[in-house]
């Protein structure tokens, strides 16, 4: 399910757990710091201890983190099973830093998406670890839905409504849990970004965007083109190349908008949608060296910089990055007798080059 608040709102939830073979779980409030509340962050073995089979806990916080968030499950891949939902915090008209700039923020356009397998992932997470599989996904779901393409199955497709001559503010969510980064773009429509992981900015307007897992994107769309449908485009790489996605725009008619001539309605004529492709994975062919660089550049953040970092006297780079790596140890034939010796490099997570 998803939770609507309001900044500084008392958020207060009840996890009854029912997993089946009697698992623990805990449940992370990606994007709430938990300044006052550490102790509610839901990160298991962390913060708590994992709420036991059969038994209640009871979160209770204050939403002072405005911005588009999610909850998920923070124990074992519960998360990549489907165990997370959307978390917004709006802020109120005169704290809202882009009112004015859209008609429309609605619960119906919350977009998230997700890479998806055919059987658990704890199955091709062993698997992918002792040269078995890959750890790839074999379709890609926008709020749980997919067409009627999709590999193994059927779902009826996401559509998401607007009304020509507004705008609108979508929230994009990736749940993901995999090295699975999904490139998103919607025919014929631009996309003005305003917002990251709940941190706004000045817009900036682009047609495509890589989102990577657990990133967030806030952005205004402009109904401005002949109603119908319009294709939103999800597209899987790295572990998840060549796996598409597709959801539906749907643009319905604005009669006071239609220009009548005799007995024939002129439209808009169609748009061109943008070249820019914004927050693209390391190494992308498709982007130009340098590019990226700039993109990051045009961020300008609304948010006044904490004056404490004005005093600072060394100022630190850190550079994440997934590396493949050969982890010899991790792989020693005493510890894991039944393994081959085609061992593979497995991706891992680094800053500054040093394994985290």
């Amino acid at each position: 399910p998803t939770i609507q608040v309001c900044e500084n709102d008392l958020i207060v939830v009840d996890i009854d757990n029912h997993m089946a073979m009697a698992e623990g779980v805990t449940i992370h409030w990606h994007g709430i710091l938990q300044h006052d509340s550490p102790f509610m962050d839901g990160v298991g073995m962390v913060t708590q201890c994992p709420i036991q089979s059969s038994s209640t806990f009871q979160y209770k916080f204050v939403a002072k983190d405005p911005g588009s968030h999610f909850w998920h499950a923070h124990t074992g891949l519960q998360r990549s099973e489907g165990v997370f939902g959307s978390l917004i915090v709006r802020r109120s008209p005169k704290n809202e830093p882009h009112y004015g700039e859209y008609d429309f923020d609605l619960p119906e356009h919350i977009i998230m998406i997700n890479e998806w397998q055919n059987r658990p992932l704890v199955d091709m997470f062993t698997d992918f670890q002792h040269a078995k599989g890959a750890q790839a996904a074999d379709a890609i779901l926008f709020n749980g839905r997919a067409d009627s393409s999709t590999k193994d199955f059927e779902l009826p497709v996401a559509t998401f409504t607007v009304q020509q001559g507004f705008k609108y503010r979508f929230r994009l969510i990736n749940t993901g849990s995999l090295f699975c980064p999904i490139s998103v773009f919607i025919d014929d429509h631009n996309m003005t970004l305003i917002a990251t992981d709940g941190q706004p900015f000045k817009p900036f307007v682009v047609g495509q965007i890589d989102t990577h897992s657990a990133e967030r994107f806030d952005f205004i769309l402009e109904a401005n083109q002949p109603a119908g449908d319009y294709e939103i485009l999800a597209v899987g790489e790295v572990v998840c190349e060549g796996v598409e996605q597709r959801a539906i725009l749907r643009v319905q008619p604005n009669q006071q908008l239609l220009k009548t001539s005799g007995d024939q309605e002129v439209e808009p004529e169609m748009g061109v949608r943008s070249s820019v492709l914004f927050n693209s994975i390391p190494n992308n062919p498709k982007v130009p060296l340098g590019e990226e660089k700039d993109q990051v550049k045009s961020m300008q953040s609304l948010i006044p910089d904490d004056p404490r970092l004005e005093q600072c006297d060394r100022q630190f780079i850190l550079d994440f990055v997934m590396t493949q790596v050969e982890n010899t140890h991790y792989f020693d034939p005493d510890l894991y007798p039944g393994a081959n010796d085609n061992y593979p490099a497995m991706y891992s997570s680094m800053v500054n080059n040093i394994s985290m």
